[in-house]
């Protein structure tokens, strides 16, 4: 998924920031992107997460209904469990991948992010 792809460069551009930063002594600096950092990591990782899971329940889906789509596939899961199960795998992760991933992406400037105070960085 690209949006994976481009939340790793970007998550590596604010690593590299950050060591900068580090460098240069600007405490301040590093800890207003701190948590902002650690949030878009997490919503990384969840990403990572849901396409690994993918990578399982959808052959695991297809083995058992074979090449069934759409309402076929509905009809399938309200009288199989196992079914149901990876089919609310994919359900989720296709969730998560469409929206919950852009959020990320309104954290995804952290690299950009500039801190200001009255006593200057320390």
């Amino acid at each position: 998924m690209g949006a994976v792809r481009d939340g790793v460069t970007k998550m590596d551009a604010t690593v590299k920031k950050l060591a900068e930063l580090r460098d240069k002594k600007k405490m301040l600096d590093i800890l207003a992107i701190a948590t902002p950092l650690q949030q878009a990591m997490r919503m990384l990782a969840h990403a990572w997460m849901h396409l690994w899971s993918l990578t399982v329940a959808v052959p695991k889906l297809k083995a058992i209904a074979g090449d069934i789509a759409g309402e076929k596939v509905v009809n399938l899961v309200k009288d199989n469990m196992e079914a149901a199960f990876y089919y609310g795998k994919i359900l989720s992760a296709r969730f998560y991948l469409e929206f919950g991933i852009q959020t990320f992406s309104r954290l995804s400037g952290l690299h950009n992010i500039r801190r200001t105070s009255s006593c200057g960085s320390v």
